[in-house]
């Protein structure tokens, strides 16, 4: 199947044009910027096969199109590097719009955790599983609702376990000298 040659085509009025090659389909539409469009918008390639068809031929024979000769002259080649420009910007803008409306949800996982309350056997912990947010973990202990009104009782202390930052909590209490103190 060969390839069809393309030729450039460019707006010479000041205004914008919109061009229907063919008139049984006006979905199907050219938009031509004002001429010396900044982003280029005033120069499109169109087949060889579109250059017949009657508005296309209409439009050059009024002055409202030329058609370039040189598909890679320069005003072409300014026109279609502006074109490359804006799209790079418009991409960017939509890149960075849609970055913004992104909701982070970072450590905002449940974790399920032990309990650290102290349990019925001496020296053990509760052990009862307890849902936390991971980011939670590190600014309150990980107590069950039984144990939960002892929360200021605990301290974090930071582990390090050769993989990643822990933070364990250890019940804070009063020993027989700074009892007797108070």
């Amino acid at each position: 199947m060969p390839v069809a040659q393309l030729v450039a085509l460019r707006n010479l009025k000041r205004g914008v044009v919109v061009l229907t090659p063919d008139p049984r389909d006006p979905k199907t539409y050219l938009e031509f910027q004002a001429a010396g469009d900044p982003g280029g918008g005033d120069v499109h390639y169109i087949s060889e096969e579109a250059m017949t068809l009657p508005a296309v031929v209409k439009g050059i024979l009024h002055g409202t199109f030329a058609m370039e000769e040189d598909t890679l002259s320069e005003i072409v080649a300014q026109s279609f590097q502006a074109q490359m420009v804006v799209a790079q910007r418009q991409r960017e803008q939509a890149e960075q719009q849609i970055a913004a409306s992104i909701t982070r949800t970072d450590n905002k996982d449940l974790l399920g955790t032990p309990c650290v309350g102290p349990s019925i056997q001496p020296g053990k912990a509760c052990g009862e599983s307890v849902a936390i947010r991971e980011q939670e973990l590190k600014e309150t202990p990980p107590l069950c609702p039984r144990h939960v009104s002892m929360a200021g009782e605990y301290i974090p202390t930071d582990d390090f376990d050769g993989e990643k930052h822990i933070t364990r909590w250890t019940r804070a209490t009063l020993g027989a000298r700074e009892r007797e103190q108070k």
